[in-house]
């Protein structure tokens, strides 16, 4: 942990009609007091990364969702503060590549950057930073973060930015982690003040991570004596640092060799197991960079780098210890420590912090948390060619093993949707594959040093929801916005969707074999990839349905080469650049869903052959009642039973009615979910809200 400047190292919507309790339970110390609108299944998605892993879902083995498993992640809130305005932006990859024999380091004391952030090298009041950070750790499964306040430095200014992008997620119905504070020097001083500023009003209660009924504080309560029973007995309190090895009950280490010990405490005169650390590397003083694995570190090359750099095997071999000891939480660390202050050698006994392939002499230099894309422990994506989003894909795969996941939800039936007809047609369509809402905000921000702002304006359509569903003969395509779009005949860079038909991400632009996209004026047309690269060719021309914020249209199987029933992947872009990087799927226009990520549509396991709803045909109606219960009401004198799905196509329930019943009431909260009324000879499904 490091403050890199003279201080170092040191709308209510449920679901499902009764929401499972296997997930309920997988979020309990983090979410049990929370109900979420809207829930985007990201742990459905799927995605292979750079270096051709597969990201661990429902189809590679991952069971459901575990109980009593809970993810933290390290979080850095200092950028900014402690630099200089004005000064140069030192970053410590470029230093190397311009001269790797005598590097020209910023004054000592300065901060350095291991490389540049994805997101630039930014400070942190950058509300656009904030929001993407939070989708990324949301989409990762991560429950809480644990700030890094040790040197007494508590950032108010930077907490209550990222708790009005907090609040821009929940408000919106979407999960976000929350949020606790790791404290060290000054301690009394710094938890009384947090307690003034925060802990002490009951509004901020909502963005605190609870442990043992209680927000958790990671400090050292001995060193608390002089508070006020009032703020010590308000937190659970454990004591975390690094390298703590399990010795004393409530003690939490935030970083550990491998193979890492548990924190634990005495419950009822019981040890009881509670924690584990999980880093990509240790500091970089100490030579254990991100290819440390089985007892040694690989050689490095004239940049200090390896050729296991991009591999994660240090992450790999500490997730692996967590998985089998797969205690009630993981802290991992972390996401981004993207810098560190540079420090000179002016005694013998430290001359082993020498920069990794350095000099060790009296006046060498030294960065004690981080150094490079080896020696760092930053997991944030990164412009750096061996790093980029490597570590982040690799955290999602491993607390998805850790955490389980649901399961890739099974398309409804196969069915036949009409061209230019009414969109009601796809109201018992499930699936709905869903983004975020509201991840089009644009960025106006001074950089770090007060360099020239940074500016994104590229959010435009915000992406909300998609469908698909086939037939023998087509595979159609839904989608819905927050609002109507721009006209397609003005717009550049148009709504578009790329396929991976065949799942392979060996072949096609990132794997997509396919991606519809404006032509000219407002036709619109599918195109195949050619050579793997960003060109396209021609296939065929599309009739774009539209009405409002919804959209659809049919692509011929044959035009996309599915001749069998077979899975495909999908995602829809707005506003991407001319010719993309994959990586700008996380900041650029908006896509669906995010970053590298793709919904799957199980397509093998639905027979083809359109299906029509019959017999009781049109006439079934419902009304919210005052009690809140819905009735339904039909004509028919076949039916037999009452189906209910949720968004994602689950069943929830299946009750019986008896013959020649004509109506039936049913307990549903204020929520999106299907009903489907079943007869003898067809079914009638309604959305109902």
């Amino acid at each position: 942990m490091n403050i890199y400047m003279v201080f170092s190292s040191k709308y209510k919507f449920y679901v499902t009609v009764l929401m499972s309790l296997a997930m309920l339970a997988s979020d309990s110390l983090a979410y049990a007091n929370d109900i979420f609108d809207w829930d985007t299944y990201s742990d459905t998605w799927v995605a292979v990364d750079e270096l051709q892993r597969t990201v661990s879902s429902s189809e590679t083995g991952i069971v459901e969702p575990r109980s009593n498993r809970t993810v933290g992640m390290f979080y850095y809130i200092c950028n900014g503060p402690h630099g200089s305005n004005g000064s140069p932006i030192y970053d410590i990859t470029e230093i190397l590549k311009a001269n790797p024999k005598n590097p020209k380091w910023g004054p000592e004391g300065s901060p350095h950057w291991w490389a540049k952030p994805w997101l630039g090298y930014y400070v942190n009041s950058d509300s656009f930073v904030y929001d993407k950070h939070l989708q990324m750790l949301t989409d990762a499964g991560i429950d809480f973060l644990f700030f890094d306040v040790t040197n007494a430095f508590t950032y108010d200014s930077a907490v209550l930015e990222l708790m009005k992008a907090i609040d821009r997620r929940t408000e919106a119905g979407m999960k976000s982690p929350k949020l606790c504070y790791t404290v060290n020097a000054s301690a009394a001083t710094v938890v009384k003040n947090l307690w003034n500023k925060f802990y002490s009003k009951p509004e901020y209660d909502k963005y605190w991570f609870y442990y043992d009924g209680r927000p958790l504080m990671l400090v050292n309560k001995s060193e608390l004596s002089s508070l006020d029973s009032e703020i010590v007995d308000h937190f659970t309190m454990r004591y975390s640092w690094a390298w703590m090895q399990g010795r004393y009950a409530d003690q939490w280490a935030w970083l550990e060799y491998y193979p890492q010990k548990l924190g634990w405490t005495m419950k009822n005169g019981v040890k009881t197991y509670e924690q584990i650390s999980v880093s990509t590397a240790q500091h970089a003083t100490t030579k254990v960079g991100k290819s440390y694995h089985n007892g040694k570190q690989p050689a490095i090359d004239e940049y200090a780098v390896c050729a296991e750099t991009p591999r994660g095997l240090y992450f790999a071999e500490q997730w692996k210890q967590a998985h089998l000891q797969a205690p009630p939480i993981v802290m991992v660390t972390q996401f981004n420590e993207c810098m560190a202050s540079r420090f000179l050698i002016h005694t013998t006994s430290e001359l082993s912090n020498i920069y990794p392939g350095g000099n060790p002499v009296i006046g060498g230099t030294y960065f004690v948390d981080a150094f490079n894309a080896e020696f760092n422990r930053d997991i944030e994506p990164s412009t750096h060619p061996l790093i980029r989003d490597n570590y982040y894909m690799q955290l999602v795969d491993n607390v998805r093993r850790y955490k389980g996941v649901r399961e890739i939800p099974v398309p409804s039936a196969a069915k036949t949707i009409e061209l230019n007809s009414d969109m009601t047609q796809w109201d018992d369509v499930t699936p709905e594959f869903r983004d975020d809402i509201g991840d089009i905000t644009h960025r106006n921000t001074q950089g770090f040093q007060n360099m020239a702002p940074m500016v994104n304006e590229t959010g435009r359509h915000d992406l909300i929801a998609s469908k698909v569903t086939k037939d023998a003969d087509n595979v159609y395509f839904y989608l819905r916005m927050a609002s109507t779009p721009t006209n397609i005949r003005f717009a550049k860079s148009w709504i578009m969707l790329f396929i991976n038909s065949d799942c392979d991400y060996t072949t096609g632009w990132n794997g997509y074999d396919y991606v519809t996209m404006k032509k000219s004026g407002s036709e619109y047309w599918l195109y195949r990839n050619e050579g793997n690269a960003y060109s396209w060719t021609e296939v065929a021309k599309i009739n774009l349905c539209q009405d409002g914020n919804q959209l659809y249209f049919a692509l011929s199987r044959a035009d996309l080469g599915m001749t069998t029933d077979c899975d495909f992947d999908f995602k829809w872009a707005d506003n991407i650049p001319d010719n993309p990087d994959i990586l700008d799927f996380i900041d650029k226009g908006d896509v669906a869903p995010n970053g590298r990520f793709n919904y799957r549509y199980r397509g093998s396991l639905v027979p083809q052959g359109g299906v029509k709803a019959v017999s009781v045909a049109n006439d079934v109606k419902w009304t919210r009642l005052a009690s809140g219960e819905v009735s339904l009401r039909w004509s028919a004198d076949d039916v037999t039973s009452v189906e209910i799905y949720n968004a994602q196509g689950a069943l929830i329930q299946s009750m019986p009615v008896a013959d020649n019943a004509k109506n039936v009431v049913l307990n549903l909260p204020k929520g999106f979910v299907i009903v489907k009324v079943v007869s003898k000879t067809g079914f009638k499904s309604l959305k109902i809200a």
